[in-house]
Order: C-alpha cells, then structure tokens, then sequence
C-alpha cells in the first residue's frame, strides 16, 4: 500500500467509481466505455479490470488489461479494431492465461500520479511474467488511433 492506496481486481463495487473516470477523461471524444461493457467484461474475466483504492475505497485509478485470443491480437495488428467495445467476447481469453495482451486504460481522477505509480507498479509485473505481444491504441483529442506493438518477447 502506497500512500494509503490499495491495488487490487475490480469488482462489481467498485464500476461506479470506474465509471466515473472513464466519463470525465474519455466522454468528450467519444470513446468512453459504456457501465455495461466494463460489466461484460468483469463477468467474462474478472481479472482484466483493475482499480486502486483510497482509505475511504473510493476508486482513484483503474486500468484494462486484456489477454487476447490470438485472433483477437490479429484483429488489433491489421486495424480491424481499435478498441475494445468492438471486440467479441470470443477474441478475449476467459483467463490471464495468453501470451497475447492488449493494454487497453490506465486512468485516475484528477490525474493522480501516486495513483498512476500504483497501477503502473502492480500491473507491468502481470504483464512481463504473461505477455509475450502487447499491444495497445493510443488517445489522442481525435479518439484512438491504430494498435501500436508495444512490446514482442522472443
């Protein structure tokens, strides 16, 4: 715990405070998530959604990792899809057992860099002990661009 911040799994509590973020950052350029994806998303792996906690457990940061299907990172690397409301359920693992991950969010309110830290330390572990491809689409004021490679593990 880092200045009173907890990492953990997200669960079904803690949406509303995902929620919240994910409108006041993403909303004005149309990319947000719906409530309803991030609790398709929860329901079908629990473990790709999750979030960092105040004292009070109020959520202050989320993030999206998502192990993929090796269709689903195709899909991502030739630019049929950019982001992950457009995915099937079928292109994402049922569990955080692939070696194919798209990095999909990190958020948190009022841009909190401890809560940032937090997230950024508790997830790159996951993703190098998993991962051997991530990709991820990066936002900009225009909304998400094509999936960049971030990283291929021989």
């Amino acid at each position: 715990m880092i200045n009173n911040l907890e990492f953990s799994v997200a669960d079904y509590y803690d949406v509303d405070g995902i929620m919240a973020i994910e409108e006041k950052y993403f909303s004005s350029n149309g990319i947000a998530y719906t409530k309803e994806d991030i609790i398709k998303w929860m329901a079908y792996n629990p473990e790709m959604v999750y979030v960092v906690r105040d004292e009070e457990k109020q959520v202050k940061g989320f993030t999206i990792i998502v192990p993929l299907t090796k269709i689903g990172y195709d899909k991502y690397r030739n630019g049929l899809v950019k982001d992950l409301d457009k995915l099937e359920l079928s292109d994402i693992a049922p569990n955080m057992e692939s070696e194919y991950y798209y990095f999909a969010d990190v958020a948190c309110d009022n841009k909190n860099k401890v809560a940032s830290m937090v997230l950024f330390n508790n997830i790159l572990p996951i993703l190098l002990e998993k991962a051997k491809y991530i990709v991820t689409t990066p936002v900009t004021k225009e909304g998400r661009n094509k999936a960049v490679r971030l990283c291929a593990k021989n």
